[in-house]
Formats: structure tokens, C-alpha cells, sequence
């Protein structure tokens, strides 16, 4: 069933319906609406679950529906739907706020990968537990922290020796 997904998360909704129907037997017309699938779909589940034709119609038992869904919901494939979505949710979310953060450019001189800590550009300053940055638009902020850290990686042993010594003193 390729479109398990789709209907997976409302399993315990499309239970209560069935419940509360009172027709003994689905036909294909009424499965594809319930569970929101296409044709084939819906025949492909009527197949899992038991169904039959009489005549030209593919009908599936309210009943045997009903066991179906609650041995899917039983066997864990339900939970485990709605986590997957959850997680593919957050996944695009992420990669919604990465791709808008990879269209921020920073304009940067080549120099700018040679920065050293002592020569940190105005308004970036660093003392004993504390760093202080002063900007007026957020590019100059990511511009002077970008500068920051590529001083830092640079020049890491300087930055270790002055954390050392920071916390040497009284």
C-alpha cells in the first residue's frame, strides 16, 4: 500500500467513523473516501483486509475493516506513523531555516581568513569572561563574528593561553 502514511495518523478517526456507521459492508467508493485514497489504493487495502466482489463491486466487511485497524494500531504501525511524520516535519523545518540562512552572504575580504586575536576588527572586544560585540545592522554583527572566528581558529593556542590565564586569576 503505498499511501499508508497518508491514513496511517488518522487511524483512530477513521475507526470512530467505522463504529458509528451502521452499514455492514464498505464498497470502494466509500473506502476511498474515508481514507482518503485513489482507486487503487483502496482496492489494494479492501485486498488486505478480507474484501470481495459481488458483481462489479468490491465491497470489505465493516468488521473485518474495524480487527484491520486496530491490529495496525496494536502492532505499533500507527505510533509509528506519526513519529516518522514528526520527524520528517522537524527535517523540513530544518532544512527550511538552513536554506534560508545559506542565502544570507557576508561580505568578507580575502584577508579576513588571515585574522589574528590581536588585531580584531573596531567594536569586537575580548577581556577576561567576557566578549563584546558592537554593530549596527545585522551584517556588520555577522561580519565581525565571522572576523572572530577565524581569529579564533587561527589563532587557537592564543585564545587557550588567555582562557588559561583568565581563569589563573584571582
Amino acid at each position: 500500500m503505498p499511501r499508508e502514511a497518508s491514513w496511517l495518523e488518522r487511524v483512530p478517526a477513521i475507526i470512530e467513523q467505522l463504529e458509528a456507521a451502521s452499514l455492514p459492508v464498505l464498497d470502494r467508493a466509500a473506502v476511498e473516501q474515508l481514507f482518503g485514497l485513489g482507486r487503487r489504493q483502496a482496492i489494494r487495502l479492501m485486498g488486505s483486509c478480507g474484501g470481495y466482489v459481488s458483481g462489479r463491486t468490491g465491497l470489505v466487511d465493516r468488521t473485518r475493516m474495524l480487527e484491520f485497524l486496530r491490529q495496525m494500531e496494536a502492532d505499533g504501525a500507527v505510533e509509528f506513523a506519526v513519529v516518522r511524520k514528526a520527524r520528517i516535519m522537524e527535517l523540513l523545518r530544518q532544512a527550511r531555516r538552513e536554506s534560508q540562512s545559506r542565502g544570507i552572504r557576508i561580505p568578507v575580504e580575502p584577508q579576513i581568513f588571515e585574522q589574528q586575536l590581536e588585531s580584531l576588527p573596531a567594536g569586537v572586544s575580548l577581556e577576561p569572561g567576557k566578549l563584546t560585540v558592537d554593530f549596527r545592522e545585522p551584517v556588520e554583527l555577522l561580519e565581525k563574528l565571522f572576523a572572530l572566528t577565524q581569529a579564533m581558529a587561527n589563532d587557537f593556542h592564543k585564545l587557550e593561553d588567555y582562557a588559561r590565564r583568565e581563569r589563573a586569576a584571582p
